[in-house]
Parts: C-alpha cells; sequence; structure tokens
C-alpha cells in the first residue's frame, strides 16, 4: 500500500466525518431531533460525540504522513516549523471570523449587516486562497501581504468585540492541536509522543479529580462547577458559550461560566491528536497492509476497552474532555480506519468511497461554507420563515414525522454542499489552508 493509496481511505474516513460533522450541526428543527444525533448534556456518549475527536485523530494520521514525506524529502525543519505555525494561525483566525458572522448575522441590522458579511468574505477569502505556485516573487509576496493584512484585521475585530465575541471553538482547537502535534512531530520520536500523550491523560485526570475545585473542599465534576470551568472562566479570552444558569447558582455556592472548547479542555485533545500520530506512524511503516490494519484494530480496541474502563473513575464526557473520552473515542477512531484501509484499499471499494473522498479533499473549507450560507437556510428571508422552516412545514404536512424530516433536512443540507465540494474536486482546488 503506498503512500497515495493510504490517503484515498483517509480522505474518505475525514469526509464521512466532516459530512456528519456538519449533518448533526444543522438539523431541520433543534426541536425534532432523533437522540443518537445530539451531544449528551454531560456525562456518557452517543455516536455525535463521536465525530469531533475523530476529527482530531484523523489531524493526528494526516501529520504523520504529510510530515514524513517532507522529512524524506529533506525539507529544512526551520522551514516546516514556520508553516505549522502561520497555518495554526489561519484556521483559528477563520474560526474567529465563523464567530464574528454570527455575531453578524444575529445583531446587525441594515448597512452594518451588510458590511459585516462583506469584510468577513473578503478575510475568509484572502485566508482560504489556494496555495498556488507563484511564478513570480512579486505575486507571492502580495498574496502574503494580504494574509498578514488579514490576521491583522481580524486582530482587530477580536479587540473591538472581547466581551461578545467567542474566542473559543472548533477550528480554534483543532488549530491548536495541529501546532502542537506537528511541532511535537518534528522534534520528538513515537515513544516520546506516545509517553507525552498518557502523561497528559494522567495529569489531567488528576487534576480534574483530586484536585479540589476552587470554593469547594472536594474535586467537583459538574457543569460549571469543575476545575476546568475555573480555569477557563479567566484563562479562556471571550465570551464563554455556557452561562450560569440560574437552577445551578441556586445549588452551588460558587459556579462558572464554561466552554465545551476551552483552552484548559484541550489539553487532553492534544493527546487525541497525537494517538492519531501514532496511528499514522504505524501507517507509514514498512508493513504489509494487513498488519497494519490488523494492529490498528487491536490497538483500537484496546484503546476503547482502557478508556471504558477508566471512564468507572473518570467519566467519558465531551464537554471537558476526560481522559476515558480520548481512549474510548481515538481507539473507536482507530478501528474505523482499520475498517476504511480494508474496505477501500483491500477490497477496493473505491467508487463508494467517492463521495466521502470528495468531502474529505476539502474538510475544512466544507466545514467553512457550511458556517456561511447556513444563515441563508436558517434565517427569516421568506415571510419571516426560513427556508428550513417552510422545508419542516411542508413535509410534515404531508404526514411525514417531524424528526425523520428534520433529518432529511440536515441530508438535503449535505446535498447541498456536496456541489461546491465537487467542483472543487474535478478542478483540483484543494484549499489546505
Amino acid at each position: 500500500m503506498n503512500q497515495n493509496v493510504r490517503l484515498i481511505s483517509l480522505d474518505a474516513f475525514r469526509g464521512f466525518t466532516i459530512a456528519a460533522m456538519i449533518m448533526v450541526n444543522n438539523p431541520g428543527s433543534w426541536s425534532s431531533v432523533y437522540a443518537p444525533l445530539l451531544h449528551k448534556p454531560w456525562h456518557g456518549i452517543t455516536p455525535t460525540d463521536l465525530i469531533f475527536p475523530f476529527f482530531i485523530f484523523i489531524v493526528g494520521v494526516s501529520i504523520a504522513l504529510a510530515y514524513t514525506k517532507r522529512l524524506e524529502l529533506g525539507l529544512p525543519r526551520k522551514e516546516m516549523f514556520g508553516k505549522i505555525v502561520w497555518r495554526s494561525v489561519k484556521i483559528f483566525s477563520v474560526g474567529i471570523l465563523l464567530a464574528f458572522y454570527s455575531r453578524v448575522n444575529n445583531t446587525a441590522e441594515g448597512f452594518s449587516h451588510l458590511a459585516g458579511i462583506l469584510i468577513v468574505l473578503f478575510l475568509m477569502t484572502v485566508l482560504m486562497l489556494p496555495e498556488f505556485q507563484f511564478k513570480s516573487k512579486a505575486a507571492h509576496w502580495v498574496q502574503t501581504g494580504l494574509n498578514i493584512l488579514a490576521v491583522i484585521l481580524i486582530t482587530g475585530i477580536i479587540a473591538i468585540h472581547i466581551k461578545d465575541l467567542r474566542i473559543a471553538g472548533v477550528l480554534q482547537r483543532i488549530a491548536l492541536v495541529f501546532l502542537v502535534c506537528a511541532v511535537l512531530f518534528l522534534t520528538v520520536k513515537w515513544k516520546t509522543q506516545a509517553i507525552i500523550a498518557g502523561t497528559i491523560l494522567l495529569l489531567y485526570c488528576f487534576a480534574m479529580t483530586v484536585i479540589p475545585t476552587p470554593g469547594y473542599d472536594t474535586a467537583m465534576l459538574e457543569p460549571g462547577v469543575n476545575l476546568a470551568a475555573w480555569i477557563d472562566s479567566f484563562l479562556t479570552p471571550g465570551r464563554l458559550i455556557h452561562k450560569i444558569p440560574e437552577t445551578a447558582a441556586a445549588a452551588f455556592p460558587f459556579i462558572w461560566a464554561w466552554d465545551p472548547e476551552g483552552l484548559f479542555s484541550t489539553l487532553p485533545a492534544i493527546a487525541s491528536g497525537i494517538t492519531g500520530m501514532l496511528a499514522g506512524t504505524l501507517l507509514v511503516s514498512k508493513k504489509s497492509v494487513e498488519q497494519k490494519v490488523i494492529w490498528l484494530f487491536v490497538a483500537g480496541f484496546l484503546s476503547a476497552t482502557a478508556g471504558v474502563v477508566w471512564s468507572w473513575w473518570f467519566p467519558l464526557n465531551k464537554p471537558i474532555w476526560t481522559s476515558s473520552y480520548v481512549l474510548a473515542t481515538s481507539g473507536l477512531a482507530a478501528m474505523t480506519l482499520a475498517c476504511s484501509i480494508w474496505l477501500v484499499d483491500v477490497l477496493g471499494y473505491k467508487k463508494m468511497a467517492k463521495p466521502w473522498v470528495i468531502f474529505g479533499s476539502n474538510a475544512i473549507g466544507v466545514y467553512v461554507l457550511a458556517g456561511l450560507i447556513g444563515y441563508l437556510f436558517y434565517g427569516g428571508h421568506f415571510g419571516g420563515k426560513s427556508l428550513k422552516g417552510l422545508f419542516m412545514e411542508s413535509f410534515i404536512g404531508m404526514g411525514l414525522e417531524p424528526k425523520f424530516v428534520s433529518l432529511l433536512a440536515a441530508l438535503l443540507y449535505i446535498g447541498i454542499l456536496f456541489v461546491p465540494a465537487w467542483v472543487m474536486y474535478k478542478k483540483r482546488v484543494f484549499i489546505k489552508l
């Protein structure tokens, strides 16, 4: 199995994951959703809670594949470090732009609304331009200058709206995980990476379950009443997505606003990325494809089992990204990747995998596009009703069950996004950020 074949199965896995992420984020109605398509409110996991850690795992695998090849080509590490930092900055910036775009759509009116959208679209376009091989240095420096200008403007947006702009987010966490994991991959061997991941998980578990939560005489794991929430309350900049509910405030003397993508819980998310790098290191080894699949599946099964056992003391929990959650989800991700390799690369089901490959080839681009055009489907542009609202009314009026119609709307949204993804794939335009 050569490098290119491996990437087909990985792209299919990535594409399926990003499509699933879009599906659960865009139902026809949040009041009509099947339980497996919702996150667990706190302890425990549903299929939806597997999506984000799966993507983080894939980021780790991709780092191992990409940078192993670059090291083999003899590219200077100093140059790679610079590109890693710049790519992380761009992914983080696009995440901030999506948050700002959401705020503009929800609060602005008239000219300020249009101006906000145009600003976001301009900055997004600049940051997400594919990296072309310019024939002249002048063209290269023009794009570099535009990128720097975009980051400066985004920094200004953050400074102006810091109090009511959510700085934490999905892309922001991906950027931080990519930054740390890529640097680790270029600086230490896989055994040291494994030790670092294990150390992070053990220390995080100790901190969350042994160190008393400030204001209490014992460690707490309640929403907003735990060490991660306390640390994020002053460490994570901007607005935290979860406010303090009055009922909880009445039950606990000390409670803090919190965010599922806060800085402290990003530490175990880095461990999730490292598990992906370990899987990627296996994939670039000289073992046969059969051996790689077996090793991935066995290691994944053992990891998932260890995660379930650990959850008896430190529960599976996505909002605070518990150590048991890391092992369980990474194990399931490894087994899923093994199945993808077996089906796509060994058994040859490449045609069935093609739609997911198309999504996976521009995963972050499709995710961003889903956030940008979502306003058209959720906004009340049609007599005060949204496109999704009209869709729901029409099909429910035909006697279909609301939850089923809500799922159909989400699948329709994926189908709509597939069109630009397919066009970019056919034109060989791959937005890597």
